[in-house]
C-alpha cells in the first residue's frame, strides 16, 4: 500500500509541477487520484498517509504545534478547525486542496480557465505587452 501511495504522490507532484497554473495543476491531480481513494473517509486516509510516512500521532502534533488529542480527534473523524487542519497539512509538507470529483465539472472548470487565460493574454496585448509581464 505504501508503494501505491508513493507512486500516486509522484504522479501528482509531476502533474502539478508541469501545469501552467496551480489551479490547472490541481485539476490534473484530481484526474490522477484513483476513484477508490476518493471514496475513503478522510480520517482513515489521513491516518494511512501519516503511517506511510513513518510518523506517530505525537510526531505530527509536535510538527504542527497542536496537541496529540487533536490528531487523535482528526483520525477518529471528529470535527477540527480549518486553521488547525492547515497547520497539520503544512507540517506534513502537504497542500489542502479542493478537487472536483466529476469529469463534467473538471471539463467545465478547465474551459473557464482557458477562457480566463485568453482574456488575460488579450488584455496584456492591448497594453502593449507581447507576453504576460
Amino acid at each position: 500500500m505504501t508503494d501505491q501511495i508513493e507512486n500516486a504522490a509522484a504522479i501528482l507532484a509531476e502533474r502539478l509541477a508541469n501545469a501552467k497554473s496551480p489551479f490547472l495543476g490541481a485539476l490534473l491531480a484530481a484526474k490522477a487520484v484513483p476513484a477508490k481513494w476518493i471514496e475513503w473517509p478522510f480520517h482513515k486516509a489521513f491516518g494511512l498517509f501519516r503511517r506511510s510516512r513513518g510518523l506517530t500521532q505525537a510526531d505530527v502534533a509536535a510538527r504542527a504545534s497542536v496537541s496529540r488529542c487533536q490528531i487523535i480527534q482528526l483520525e477518529r473523524g471528529g470535527d477540527i478547525q480549518l486553521s488547525t487542519l492547515r497547520r497539520i497539512f503544512a507540517a506534513l509538507d502537504c497542500d489542502l486542496v479542493l478537487l472536483p470529483r466529476s469529469d463534467t465539472l473538471i471539463a467545465k472548470i478547465e474551459n473557464e480557465q482557458r477562457q480566463a487565460d485568453k482574456e488575460t493574454a488579450l488584455y496584456w496585448k492591448e497594453c502593449g505587452y507581447t507576453s504576460d509581464p
